[in-house]
């Protein structure tokens, strides 16, 4: 009792901090930055079976809703399991309802703070965090979504010497879509249509995304002032 209770307190504390936001984004940004060092290590598994735990508790931080929480949470415990059961190889249909299942966790943190970045009529530092953790949430979905569909086969994509991809280099393709930077060394197949659509999409969320944005902390201002 003693645990569950200083853990009630804890996330409580986050749900009222100032700057939970900005707590998130630096959390992320950890998790983020060890991917590369991770990936492909006796680590992969415990690595993104955190991510997945990370997004519903960050889900239920930013929107306090114990519905939500608890449904993520059954998603989260089936995805851990089926993970363990399959390490290596997952089939098909089992790839399929992995995927769906971090894809919804990603689509449900994304979603929860663009609600909680556009309710507000305050300019706080905890929006502008809460804006640039969005951001990034886009790119990381996209970079999930991409990662299935090379799964299911690998000639979604084509690289540079035709190097085999990994979550890492889906997510360094996402980012470099989402940002329109297009290095050229990761590009999706010509006759992959869904990826092709997928990537075109993703360019333009990130352009909408930023002008947006942009547009309403400039409006916001305008109104404090």
């Amino acid at each position: 009792m003693k645990l569950e209770t200083k853990l009630k307190y804890i996330t409580q504390k986050l749900i009222d901090h100032e700057y939970k936001s900005l707590i998130l984004l630096i959390v992320f940004l950890i998790y983020f930055s060890c991917e590369p060092f991770v990936i492909k290590t006796s680590y992969e598994h415990v690595y993104i079976n955190f991510y997945a735990l990370f997004l519903i508790y960050s889900t239920y931080i930013i929107t306090s809703n114990k519905k939500l929480f608890t449904f993520s949470a059954i998603l989260g415990f089936s995805a851990v399991i089926l993970k363990a059961l399959y390490p290596d190889k997952i089939s098909t249909p089992l790839l399929i309802v992995y995927g769906s299942i971090l894809i919804f966790f990603n689509f449900s943190m994304t979603l929860s703070l663009i609600i909680y970045t556009s309710i507000t009529s305050k300019l706080r530092k905890d929006l502008i965090f809460g804006i640039i953790f969005t951001y990034f949430m886009i790119g990381r979905g996209f970079g999930d979504l991409y990662y299935i569909l090379y799964k299911f086969d690998l000639v979604h994509f084509k690289t540079a010497a035709n190097a085999k991809m990994n979550l890492a280099m889906c997510d360094y393709y996402s980012f470099t879509t989402l940002t329109t930077l297009g290095y050229g060394d990761i590009v999706p197949a010509i006759n992959c249509p869904l990826t092709m659509r997928l990537s075109s999409l993703e360019v333009c969320l990130g352009v909408m995304y930023t002008a947006l944005f942009v547009g309403r902390l400039l409006n916001i201002y305008n109104q404090k002032k």
